[in-house]
């Protein structure tokens, strides 16, 4: 009976914790007010392994929090328990894994070890300061996903509904915004989704980073798994329905173990109970790595990953510190809730190091003058706190082949206008300039005062030239 409570339990905290982070989701963005609490990006303060890889990468404890420090000691104390009470994808793949389950069929598992060896790639590359590893992320993947392809599909969506049913417009969401990650990121999702039509939740059990972390710090917890050999009659019932890889019967794999109870509830004998310990667990099996493995696996990533590093010169977002790509954990929490839909995350062109954390895309939009938003958001500190009159992102420079007074003799001033620096970072100047017919005219045409450019894009995305004829470029 207290099983079923436990299941039922597990559930209810499954479904609590999944509507929380979809909540916290629709939370992050701009509702009257710059200044956020740390509780909106509660689930990625609390990330062991993106946090973890952000501190190892970055060398600094900036990225430490209380909720990080709890996630700690719970995991030590009850295990993977993460994984099967609280994790949001890990609930997506159970709930995906019950609606879509696919027929029973024998196929040669992969060995457990893959997740482990991928965790020590992405450990390895942190020490290089290269914290690539969180693009795989569980918490990440949901959430860049529903930042940069579900949320705007469903905006798109409604924003149409609203056109043909006028009714409707008062449930329209906000303006869509565009984003060009969002077609590898949706597909990402669907894929560890679609792997559950293999074996149930296939990613936690082969695949997760994250899971292999919480299983080699889970190993050693105080809540272990008991048989009574006096009342078990080796039906092997436990092991078949592990959602898991624990293997309860044939050889307890307590890094494996979510604490999900459900090898107690179907014991036809009741001959499983979970009990808190500190002895080591004699039916505990070990980690099935051999040495050579984990050695040439240390030595091919301390070889080839700085090879993989890309110098490019990127906008990146205001206070954002000069070890960006350490601290970023490329969670989306900036993306998601900036306004204007100029931070985007970035493709593979950028390399692998740059891979999915935000830039300023200026020839989308422009960073709002005002806006405090993603210092706030951001949990490690990658983005450090700056005010409107400190932040410099980059700096914008006139094409004067292509601009409309110093190429054509045409007056414009619209850079000039929009700049928002208060003391004015474009000028108008007057000029002298023979137009394409041949004609000598004298016109005001912009410069930029570098000192006093802030690199927020606007005047790049306001230019009514194609191409634009003022560009912001990185410092």
């Amino acid at each position: 009976m207290k099983y079923r409570i436990l299941r039922w339990a597990r559930r209810a905290s499954q479904a609590f914790f999944l509507l929380l982070f979809f909540y916290l989701f629709l939370k992050t963005g701009f509702f009257g007010s710059d200044e956020l609490s740390p509780w909106l990006s509660f689930f990625f303060r609390s990330d062991l392994y993106a946090v973890g890889i952000s501190i190892l990468a970055s060398r600094t404890l900036a990225a430490l929090s209380l909720f990080f420090l709890a996630m700690a000691a719970s995991t030590l104390l009850l295990g993977r328990a993460f994984c099967g009470w609280v994790c949001p994808l890990g609930t997506l793949n159970a709930l995906f894994s019950w609606l879509f389950r696919a027929k029973k069929r024998k196929f040669k598992k992969p060995p457990l070890k893959y997740k482990y060896l991928l965790l020590l790639i992405f450990f390895v590359a942190a020490l290089y300061g290269m914290g690539l590893g969180a693009v795989l992320d569980p918490l990440a993947i949901l959430f860049r996903a529903a930042a940069t392809a579900i949320h705007p599909g469903a905006n798109f969506i409604a924003e149409k509904l609203s056109r043909l049913i006028p009714a409707l417009s008062s449930y329209t969401l906000v303006e869509p915004h565009l984003f060009y990650g969002a077609l590898s990121a949706g597909l990402l999702l669907l894929a560890i989704l679609l792997l559950n039509l293999v074996e149930e939740r296939f990613w936690c059990r082969y695949l997760c980073p994250y899971g292999a972390l919480l299983s080699l710090l889970s190993r050693a917890n105080s809540l272990k798994l008991k048989i009574d050999l006096k009342k078990c009659t080796k039906c092997g019932i436990c092991d078949a329905i592990c959602p898991a890889s624990a293997t309860p019967f044939s050889g307890w794999k307590p890094g494996e173990c979510y604490q999900c109870f459900r090898c107690h509830e179907v014991c036809p004998e009741k001959a499983i109970f979970s009990e808190f310990s500190l002895r080591k667990n004699p039916k505990a099996q070990s980690l099935n790595l051999r040495r050579r493995e984990v050695l040439l696996t240390a030595a091919s990533s301390l070889l080839a990953l700085p090879l993989l590093r890309a110098e490019k010169r990127v906008l990146r977002p205001p206070g954002a510190t000069k070890d960006f790509t350490s601290r970023c954990i490329r969670c989306g929490e900036c993306v998601k809730g900036c306004p204007t839909g100029v931070l985007q995350p970035m493709g593979l062109f950028y390399g692998l190091e740059n891979y999915s954390t935000p830039r300023l895309a200026t020839e989308l939009s422009y960073c709002e003058y005002d806006c405090l938003l993603c210092q706030y958001l951001c949990p490690t500190g990658a983005i450090g706190p700056f005010r409107p009159q400190t932040k410099k992102m980059g700096v914008a420079r006139v094409d004067r082949s292509i601009c409309l007074p110093f190429a054509y003799g045409q007056e414009c001033i619209v850079c000039e206008e929009h700049c928002p620096v208060p003391t004015k970072a474009i000028k108008l100047i007057d000029v002298e300039t023979i137009t394409p017919q041949g004609k000598r005219v004298k016109t005001r045409a912009p410069v930029v005062v570098e000192d006093l450019c802030i690199g927020c894009g606007i005047c790049e995305n306001k230019c009514p030239q194609s191409p634009r004829a003022i560009k912001v470029y990185p410092l």
